[in-house]
């Protein structure tokens, strides 16, 4: 008898830890359940932060692209600035080498017996075999040519624009221009002007030409303003 109370009272036992075991098992599925969960939403939180630094990643990699574009054109407009002033300068500086050596040319030819100037007005012009029919004529200043003015019996004070053109024989000469020969426009500032042109406006409003020859040959042709 006493030997089926003691087995009764331990299978009791028995039951009662295996109700134990088995809540304590339950339980911890369930703390286990929410760990995961958890850790499931900080797997998609990190995911979401991810995606957000990437495109802020993206963002600056673009920013970071347009100042090296920038850096480079600037780099690249700085060089060719560089070369455009070196340019420049040695243009300047062959434009006054030119200046000089054309100054010191014309002082050579007007001292030589090369050179050849006179004043004129513009009666014809043939286009085609390009002669221009003058009528030459002096030049005359008080401040150059008093003598010829006192032989003239012309006083100074008769000279209100300071000059005097004389035109003794009134005959007409013909010079030859050529391709080369320029002609100078001188209303507001002096400007270069086709021949056509050039000579059409001298002879509709007869004005007072000098005409620079050199070696025989008519070199430039220029407007005279006169107040």
């Amino acid at each position: 008898m006493k030997k089926i109370i003691i087995l009764l009272v331990v299978l009791i036992l028995l039951v009662g830890c295996l109700d134990t075991d088995k809540n304590v098992m339950t339980e911890n599925n369930v703390l286990t359940e929410d760990k995961l969960n958890k850790l499931v939403d900080k797997v998609e939180y990190l995911e979401e932060s991810m995606e957000e630094h990437k495109k802020e990643i993206m963002g600056l990699e673009a920013v970071i692209s347009r100042q090296n574009n920038i850096i480079e054109k600037y780099s690249e407009a700085l060089e060719n600035y560089e070369v455009l002033s070196s340019v420049k300068d040695s243009t300047q500086s062959q434009n006054n080498s030119f200046l000089v050596l054309e100054d010191l040319f014309y002082r050579f030819i007007r001292t030589s017996n090369r050179y050849e100037k006179i004043y004129c007005y513009i009666n014809k012009y043939n286009v085609e075999t390009k002669e221009v029919e003058v009528d030459v004529v002096e030049f005359l200043t008080h401040h150059k040519d008093q003598e010829k003015l006192s032989s003239l019996g012309i006083k100074e004070d008769s000279l209100p624009n300071g000059y005097y053109i004389y035109d003794e024989k009134q005959e007409n000469n013909v010079l030859q221009v050529d391709d080369y020969t320029t002609c100078v426009q001188n209303d507001l500032r002096p400007r270069l002007v086709n021949k056509e042109t050039f000579f059409s406006n001298m002879i509709e409003n007869d004005s007072l030409c000098e005409v620079i020859i050199i070696d025989g040959k008519v070199f430039q042709i220029l407007d005279i303003y006169l107040p």
